[in-house]
């Protein structure tokens, strides 16, 4: 067992519990937010690269309203922007993992405590 440190024997024990449980699903949708935002600023600085307008598509729309951004056609910057975009990616996946983990041990609590906190982060995310 992993996590032999980590006993829940009493109410308030198991109440933290919860608490971090929650906590940890409103970060998750946290770092789905960080992934989408890092992948479109990517976008945006490589469609500078290539010669579209940085604040849009092919299209002719924005691909981050609201969001200004100094595109810059240098290699480095584009480069950084891939880094965080995979960085942001590798996280929310590992984060992921550690969900299922979580809603595997079958405990009601848990899993109730997991999905209200993604539900939560999410609203608050999207915004």
């Amino acid at each position: 067992m992993p996590l032999r440190w980590w006993v829940a024997d009493s109410p308030f024990e198991y109440f933290i519990t919860l608490l971090a449980v929650f906590c940890f699903g409103v970060l998750h949708e946290g770092l789905d937010h960080l992934d989408r935002r890092h992948h479109a600023l990517y976008q945006k600085v490589s469609a500078g690269r290539y010669g579209i307008h940085a604040g849009e598509s092919s299209e002719g729309e924005g691909l981050l309203d609201g969001d200004e951004v100094a595109v810059t056609s240098g290699v480095n910057h584009i480069r950084t922007r891939w880094l965080w975009a995979c960085g942001a990616y590798g996280c929310k996946v590992c984060w992921g993992f550690f969900s299922m983990f979580l809603l595997m041990t079958f405990n009601t609590g848990v899993c109730a405590a997991l999905l209200a906190g993604v539900m939560v982060g999410h609203v608050l995310t999207i915004g």
